[in-house]
Formats: structure tokens, C-alpha cells, sequence
């Protein structure tokens, strides 16, 4: 006798698009800032407007961007930072000499010959 070995179910039906999942993303984002105030204003008993959701919804947003754009700035600066410091790090005479000109070789000789 034969049983059929049951498969689990596959955690999404379909196939979604990256774009799709960010908007799905973005959606999920905004409900909880609308639940977000709903709570507040139950808490305190207050009746809520729609100025004042969307209002906290662009404030989050707000302070999403400047946080990323924070991060960003604090990226660079460590990229410049590092970029100086490398800069500043000693090398060896032979990997001087690896990379000098014909006319930096010249004038070392000289100097040498002196």
C-alpha cells in the first residue's frame, strides 16, 4: 500500500516582486503609525482626526529620513576618515623606490652620488 507523503505548504503562494514587497513593506509601516496614534488618543481618551494621523505619519517619515541621512553622513565620515589614515600610514623604502619615476630616479642618484 502506497501513502502519499503530504508537502508542507510553501511560505508564499507566488512568486512576488522585490517592488512589491517593498510597498507591502511601506504599507505594514504606515498602519502601525496610524495604530500608533489611534492608541495614544484612546489612552487619552481623545477623538482622533485624519490631519492628525497623516500628521504623525509625515513626522515618522521625517525622522526616518533624518536618521538614514545620519547614518549616511556618518558612513562618510568614517570613510574619510579611514581614507586619511591610510594616507598617513608609513611605507618602505622599496616600495618607494617600486613606484618612482625616471625622473625621481635621476635625482635620487644624483643626491646619492653627493
Amino acid at each position: 500500500v502506497f501513502q502519499m507523503i503530504r508537502q508542507p505548504p510553501r511560505s508564499t503562494p507566488k512568486p512576488s516582486s522585490a517592488a512589491s514587497d517593498v510597498y507591502k513593506r511601506q504599507l505594514k509601516i504606515e498602519v502601525l503609525i496610524i495604530l500608533d496614534v489611534l492608541n495614544i488618543k484612546k489612552f487619552n481618551k481623545e477623538e482622533v482626526t485624519p490631519e492628525e494621523v497623516k500628521e504623525a505619519a509625515d513626522e515618522k517619515k521625517e525622522r526616518k529620513k533624518k536618521e538614514e541621512e545620519d547614518r549616511e553622513a556618518e558612513r562618510l565620515a568614517k570613510e574619510k576618515a579611514d581614507a586619511e589614515a591610510k594616507e598617513k600610514e608609513a611605507v618602505s623604502y622599496t616600495h618607494l623606490r617600486a613606484h618612482e619615476t625616471r625622473e625621481e630616479l635621476v635625482c635620487r642618484l644624483l643626491l646619492e652620488k653627493k
